[in-house]
């Protein structure tokens, strides 16, 4: 089976700049889809490539399952007299366009009925008057996408013009009846607040990040023990060298008399 989706996102943000207004539209065009590997039927007018439908196709079991989506975000900022020429050495009026096209596909494949092995890749390539104004891009965007391994990579880096791809998910996951079990880069979500979640110390994100709605992953080992109904007990521990750099913790979940209620204890390195 295989299903496609189109949205079109327009938004307006304001901001304060230089005592001045600063208006940003950020216009962002989606594409998703959905392949499951046990459903796909080569026909004499199917729309993949040879090698792409055998891809798929030869899989009768039904154990690779493939998604992603394909975006467009264009950001564009008005300066209301408050951009500053360093040629007239004065503030002017002016506007700035950046580009952002962003690509992930999700890959999961059922090596046996409770083992499990997940890759999800997500390539962006910017450009536009932002990029070209900060010669250190390229690192910025690199350096902010890894964890403990080093999974990413730059595949181009222009004047206005660069080209990341990263795995930010990358692990082998053991499940039955009373146990999970994860290993490898992962999201490790005990945070269930839109915007300040003290208790996810594992993968704190930025809130005005809204282009990355997977969020980033950890380096872990995650071992989860269900106990009953909304109940259960889970460890994970990050990838570290030392001790001073050890982010571990542990989370018992029960429900008492209707409540939901959780007991956290963790060790986190200190930042700074």
């Amino acid at each position: 089976m295989m299903s496609f989706g189109i949205h079109i996102i327009i938004s307006v943000l304001f901001y304060s700049l230089i005592m001045k207004r600063l208006l940003s539209i950020i216009i962002c065009f989606y594409i998703g889809f959905n392949i499951q590997a046990q459903d796909i039927i080569p026909e004499p007018d199917t729309i993949f490539t040879s090698s792409t439908s055998d891809l798929f196709t030869n899989d009768s079991s039904g154990k690779l399952q493939v998604s992603g989506y394909l975006k467009n975000l264009q950001t564009l900022l008005f300066f209301n007299g408050s951009y500053p020429d360093l040629q007239q050495f004065k503030l002017i009026d002016t506007f700035l366009q950046d580009n952002l096209i962003h690509n992930r596909l999700n890959f999961e494949y059922n090596i046996t009925n409770n083992l499990n092995l997940r890759a999800d890749v997500r390539s962006r390539i910017f450009f536009g008057d932002l990029v070209k104004a900060n010669p250190d891009y390229a690192r910025q965007i690199d350096n902010a996408n890894n964890d403990y391994f080093d999974l990413s990579l730059v595949l181009l880096n222009k004047n206005s013009f660069v080209i990341h791809s990263m795995l930010d998910r990358l692990y082998l996951e053991y499940l039955d009846s009373k146990w999970e079990i994860r290993i490898g880069r992962q999201r490790i979500n005990w945070g269930i607040n839109t915007v300040w979640n003290p208790n996810d110390i594992f993968n704190a994100f930025s809130f005005t990040d809204f282009d990355y709605e997977e969020r980033p992953g950890s380096d872990a080992i995650r071992v989860k023990r269900y106990l009953g109904f909304a109940s259960s007990i889970e460890i994970a521990v990050k990838a570290f060298d030392t001790w001073d750099e050890a982010t571990a913790a542990m989370m018992w979940k029960f429900n008492a008399k209707g409540y939901d209620f959780q007991y956290l204890q963790a060790l986190r390195k200190m930042i700074g």
